[in-house]
């Protein structure tokens, strides 16, 4: 039979289990005061925000929660809260989600509010399709907004990031614009490192994603309307873009007439080299990856036939053949 004399062995023996009974003795400890305290700490805080939504995020954990309730003013403690969860919840799930309380709630009521979802806002749905326009807002929001609003949207222009959002029901228009501004610069970050090697600003790049949402329909069109485009601003040709005079009139461009193309204004992709001065629509990740990622093309020009189908030409000539043979 073999016996361990090693020394020491006993002294650390004796020092965890010291440890251990520090350690139950502060959890017992905490625990009374915790109970002894309880109604105190139970109880609604003075500045309890009645009306104000608070998200819960997806797989945030109980103690991230009690923390983020407490500095919210929903609770008094967090302590208190983890304590409550564990002690009488502790097989039971929060629900994530946007919570609005319409009265004070205790943290033992809000506690069951979350768990059982009770006081869940109501949210709707809201997709803002890539190359929307900021005139088409208050259409996509089905509420007619003021002439400040609608100014303020075109201000943004491009850098309201299309996407579908989940708002309250009663979201305002400035709240919606914030968060659309928000999912922009959020889904722009990695793209910072390219940005700043692609010899465009970032405004550029926006404004000339813009026009290629708008031009074209799918990536590898987007890619190739990309080059086109660019190639036209390395040798200062117009880039004669259409999409710019629906911006402008709101007209296809089966609608335009030689009045139209000869308009003097600084959108006119006709009359004036270079791109526009502002984005004329707001784009998403594709349009702005075909600007970043061009295809490698020496094409100049660019049509869509009746069949829906892109065609492209390096010459005027080659252009006009193809004019003949998709339009009718």
């Amino acid at each position: 039979m073999y016996e361990s004399n090693a020394p020491g062995t006993s002294f650390r023996t004796a020092v965890l289990l010291s440890l251990a009974v520090i350690i139950g003795i502060g959890l017992l400890l905490i625990s009374w005061i915790l109970f002894a305290y309880a109604p105190t700490l139970n109880e609604a805080p003075t500045q309890f925000p009645i009306g104000v939504d608070l998200v819960i995020k997806e797989g945030s954990t109980q103690n991230e929660i009690a923390t983020y309730l407490e500095l919210s003013n929903i609770i008094r403690s967090s302590p208190y809260f983890y304590w409550v969860l564990r002690m009488d919840h502790q097989s039971e799930f929060i629900q994530a989600g946007t919570y609005r309380f319409t009265t004070s709630m205790t943290t033992k009521e809000v506690i069951e509010a979350i768990i059982n979802g009770t006081n869940l806002s109501p949210l709707v749905t809201v997709t803002f399709p890539e190359g929307f326009s900021s005139k088409n807002i208050g259409e996509i929001l089905k509420r007619p907004l003021s002439v400040e609003e609608l100014s303020k949207a075109k201000s943004l222009e491009g850098y309201l990031f299309p996407d579908t959002y989940f708002v309250t029901h009663d979201a305002t228009f400035s709240e919606i614009i914030a968060l659309m501004q928000e999912t922009y610069v959020e889904k722009l970050a990695p793209y910072a490192e390219r940005i700043a090697n692609s010899g465009f600003t970032e405004k550029d790049i926006i404004i000339l994603a813009s026009l290629i949402e708008r031009e074209a329909n799918d990536a590898d069109s987007m890619k190739m309307v990309s080059a086109i485009l660019q190639n036209r601003l390395r040798i200062n040709m117009p880039l004669q873009v259409d999409a710019v005079f629906d911006y402008l009139f709101d007209k296809s461009s089966a609608e335009l007439t030689s009045e139209d193309l000869s308009t003097d204004s600084p959108y006119n992709t006709y009359t004036h080299t270079g791109l526009p001065p502002t984005p004329i629509a707001n784009p998403g990740i594709a349009s702005i990856e075909a600007v970043l990622s061009p295809a490698e093309s020496k094409n100049l020009y660019y049509l869509t036939g009746d069949d829906g189908v892109f065609y492209y030409a390096k010459t005027f000539e080659q252009h006009k053949e193809n004019k003949q043979r998709y339009l009718r």
